[in-house]
């Protein structure tokens, strides 16, 4: 465990990075020497692991493939680039990064490039990535075009090679930005990633979802655990494969549910009797090898959102989509239209409640998240966020006004600058009823009061028919009680009855650990918290204030989740989480990464923007993760803790157990007394 050092405050605040990923090709000698000489920082090790099954460029019992991460950073733009593993055959596990790379380049020391694996240029061109060779150690040899290699495949002649001297950082970004002007013409890529795009969006086949294939059907927060729930409430015959490498409580459940799960994805799964294969975007090698299979069989392959349009089509449907308070949001509707007698699919579990239920009513609740591809139409669509991100904003702004505009009505919170900017959007041609919500006088339900009595907030709203009415909601914190305003105005919209969507939200029994209060013991009060976004982490933190007592602190526990989300919003993270007075920042958490820790995930980024922003020597790096889950650590933060102080604990993988521990850890007599105050 490592503390930051200090570092003097930025004077005002600087434009978020754009970043964009490069990847380079070829021997591990000459990617790693150029990355060596032109990277800003030492590059990291990239690590993805290759789970139970045998996968080929690695030998039998080897359970990872590592590549490396430097960074050059010109202006607000940082180019990511990653030197991936010399055989490409490896590279599937590398899929996420292919499809986003804006770039390629294989890098070569010889002259011909006959060392060179030419086969990445053809993986290049299979996922449309613009590339170029690059003559690396005698930059004066270079010729106009790249002799033809036995093996080579079409139009690899003709690529010209470039002379590039290691450590010229200026010739390594002309080229790159030469190749990303080269926009070449999109190829239909062969791999399993992208082949199910090529099935039918939708039929309408009321037959479609009798006999699914759930492709990862116990991933947590994915929405798969809860549409397999309904599903077989329906009646459906599911079955499902997992990557897990134990059973997992979803699983579990599902199985005492009737449904039928293999520990051991592949192609050998897929049955002819599967009337469809419903993935929610993010597959293992062994899990694509299922898609593929599927299409080999003539079987429908569909995303989750795609999967919940088959619903859609026979029902009222209410979507929650947005960057962040989805979960919160489509749970807090099942407790106001609980009268309702809804059918829903929740991605987190309210108190109480399963992940999936169906009713047999007409009114289905989901939640989409970021999920925009849901082709049928929609009676009321809530939108809670769009990103922060500038350069991710515009194609988000597009996507959401499409799922907007296949909606009856859309509720829209204009206190949130994306969300605002898209009302304005819609609002330029004829389409769905717009209903704003938020505390300015042109919000169309408007939040007039707010407060907050430690147990219970407490809103006065102005409804759609101008009628003022009080709600009681049990939630921690100003931003959980704003989403309340949202979900009245989805209900109105629904013509429910206001004293019925009142009394309903009064009973909402809270997201499973969604900032809620895990205990109290010495006087220390533990929250418990899912919060991914930096939004969501500077509420939550605000929270964790004001349930402060006696001139207690805040001690933030911060587990990021997604390495991406880290890289993306690193500096933003970690000027969030300087608003706390003590922090332990976790290795990232990637659900998608598998049960084993060990991508690189900006957690740096994340600790140098916290002590450029007031948390320098108040910072504690856990820099594994075996003493992130370590009893040390349980006593180190609680060692921290004072009467009257607030523990935020926050994260989705190993901070899920981490409450109860910190709990135990408070009421052990034994504990350290040694303590920091800020």
């Amino acid at each position: 465990m490592t503390s930051t050092s200090a570092k003097s405050a930025p004077s005002r605040e600087p434009a978020p990075p754009v970043y964009v990923k490069v990847l380079l090709a070829g021997a591990e000698h000459d990617t790693a020497a150029l990355l060596q000489a032109v990277s800003d920082e030492e590059p990291l090790h990239v690590q993805e692991y290759a789970g139970l099954i045998s996968e080929p460029g690695f030998a039998p019992g080897e359970k990872r493939i590592t590549a490396l991460m430097g960074s050059i950073t010109v202006g607000d733009t940082v180019m990511l680039l990653f030197a991936l593993p010399a055989e490409p055959q490896t590279w599937a596990r590398w899929s996420d990064l292919l499809h986003d790379a804006a770039a390629g380049l294989l890098v070569t020391g010889t002259r011909p490039p006959a060392g060179a694996d030419l086969s990445a240029l053809r993986i290049f061109e299979q996922y449309a990535v613009p590339h170029l060779i690059a003559l690396t150690s005698h930059p004066d040899r270079a010729t106009d075009e790249a002799p033809s290699p036995d093996g080579a495949g079409p139009g690899l002649t003709s690529l010209p090679v470039h002379p590039l001297e290691v450590g010229d950082r200026a010739a390594l970004l002309a080229l790159l930005i030469e190749a990303i002007d080269q926009h070449p013409t999109p190829v239909t890529p062969s791999s399993p990633q992208e082949a199910p795009r090529m099935q039918p969006r939708f039929d309408g086949s009321p037959q479609r979802l009798e006999a699914p294939h759930l492709v990862g059907i116990d991933t947590d927060g994915s929405g798969m655990p809860g549409l397999a729930e309904l599903l077989l409430a329906r009646g459906a015959r599911v079955s499902g494969s997992t990557n897990a490498l134990a059973e997992t409580d979803s699983a579990g459940a599902l199985r005492g549910l009737g449904a039928v799960i293999n520990h051991e994805p592949g192609p050998n799964l897929m049955r002819a009797d599967r009337t469809a294969v419903i993935w929610s975007g993010h597959a293992t090698k062994a899990e694509r090898a299922e898609l593929e299979r599927a299409q080999l069989m003539d079987i429908p392959v569909l995303t989750f959102a795609e999967a919940i349009g088959y619903l859609a089509a026979r029902s009222r449907t209410v979507v929650v989509v947005g960057s962040h308070s989805t979960a919160t949001a489509t749970g807090m509707l099942t407790s106001a239209l609980g009268y309702r007698n809804p059918s829903w699919v929740l991605r987190r579990p309210v108190a109480g409640r399963r992940l999936g239920h169906h009713s047999g009513g007409d009114l289905l609740l989901v939640d989409l998240a970021q999920e925009t591809d849901l082709a049928h139409a929609t009676t009321v669509s809530i939108i809670t966020a769009a990103t922060t991100q500038p350069h991710q904003r515009a194609d988000e702004l597009e996507e959401l006004e499409g799922l907007a505009r296949r909606s009856e009505a859309v509720v829209l919170p204009i206190w949130e600058a994306g969300t605002a900017e898209l009302a304005s959007r819609l609002a330029e041609h004829p389409g769905p009823r717009v209903v704003t919500v938020g505390q300015a006088a042109t919000a169309q339900v408007r939040i007039l009061d707010a407060r907050w009595d430690g147990r219970t907030a407490r809103l006065l709203l102005k409804g759609l028919d101008g009628v003022e009415y009080t709600l009681a909601v049990p939630v921690l914190g100003r931003h959980q009680a704003h989403i309340a305003a949202l979900v009245f105005a989805a209900g109105q919209l629904l013509n429910a009855a206001p004293v019925d969507l009142a009394e309903g939200l009064g009973a909402f029994a809270g997201i499973t650990r969604s900032l809620v209060v895990a205990g109290h013991r010495s006087g220390v009060t533990v929250l418990d918290s899912i919060a991914q976004h930096p939004t969501e982490l500077a509420q939550d933190l605000a929270a964790a204030r004001a349930l402060t007592a006696h001139g207690g602190r805040v001690i933030a526990v911060l587990e990021p989740t997604s390495w991406l989300t880290s890289l993306a919003c690193g500096a933003e993270l970690g000027r969030q989480l300087a608003a706390a007075d003590h922090a332990f920042l976790l290795p990232v958490h990637d659900p998608a990464t598998g049960a084993h820790p060990g991508f690189y995930t900006g957690t740096p980024a994340i600790a140098r923007s916290a002590a450029a922003h007031g948390l320098a020597g108040h910072l504690q790096v856990v820099d594994n993760t075996q003493a992130a889950i370590s009893e040390q650590l349980d006593q180190q933060i609680a060692a921290q803790a004072r009467p009257g102080d607030v523990i935020a604990v926050i994260g989705t993988g190993y901070t899920t157990h981490l409450a109860p521990r910190l709990l135990a850890a408070l009421g052990n007599p034994a504990r350290s007394t040694s303590r920091t105050t800020r």
